[in-house]
């Protein structure tokens, strides 16, 4: 890195903003994860559904079950990027 002294700066920055006025956007993703809005995400296209080769709203018309709270109910294990505030990768099993 050529100025790692500007990059955590920089990184110090985005923290506190995330954590001001946009706290509500660190806590829905810390909670969530990027699977917070993966109903919603399921029929905009930005969901693989089968494998990037379906279309959500035909494959997948009842997107309900990928809902936020659903989906944390299945979470077994947070994980994170390493320094992200956010931490909102997470392993989730079937049940």
């Amino acid at each position: 890195m050529a100025d790692a002294g500007a990059a955590n700066r920089l990184r110090e920055e985005q923290i506190a903003e995330l954590k001001g006025p946009r706290k509500q956007f660190l806590d829905r993703f810390h909670h969530y994860g990027t699977g917070g809005h993966a109903d919603v995400s399921a029929h905009s296209g930005d969901t693989p559904v089968k494998n990037w080769r379906g279309i959500g709203v035909i494959d997948m018309p009842d997107a309900s079950g990928l809902k936020g709270d659903l989906v944390v109910a299945n979470v077994v294990k947070r994980t994170g990027c390493w320094r992200c505030p956010i931490a909102c990768p997470r392993k989730t099993q079937r049940r």
